[in-house]
């Protein structure tokens, strides 16, 4: 029985892929969540990802939030994050970890995590 379960493992951490030179994740967190992980997207490539790439992600996280906990977030925290991709140098942000979080007197830490490794979210792809 536990085979399948470290094959199962194994494959959820191959998409998160570590040996590309640039990767990094989007979660919603807090105590509003259903689990410890949250709701995540993650990536992993050889070029740096760009600002289209970076808000696109960003909106899949909210995207799979329910109504509440995506409520939550669009107050405060999805739009500072909006602004720090766009606000990213040219050349792409490196390496960080950045928490953006809501307003929410029943969930203090409900927010949005960035965390990257390698560069992220340059002005574009020549």
């Amino acid at each position: 029985m536990r085979e399948p379960q470290l094959q199962v493992r194994a494959v959820a951490v191959a998409s998160w892929d570590r040996m590309s030179e640039h990767y990094g994740q989007w979660q919603a967190q807090g105590d509003d969540m259903p689990t410890t992980k949250g709701r995540t997207v993650e990536w992993g490539q050889a070029t740096v990802p760009d600002k289209n790439d970076g808000l696109s992600w960003l909106m899949d996280v909210a995207a799979q939030c329910t109504a509440s906990e995506r409520n939550r977030r669009e107050g405060r925290a999805c739009p500072e994050a909006v602004r720090f991709v766009k606000r990213c140098p040219a050349e792409g942000h490196p390496r960080t970890s950045k928490h953006f979080y809501a307003r929410d007197d029943r969930y203090k830490n409900a927010r949005i995590d960035l965390e990257i490794y390698g560069l992220a979210f340059c002005d574009g792809r020549a």
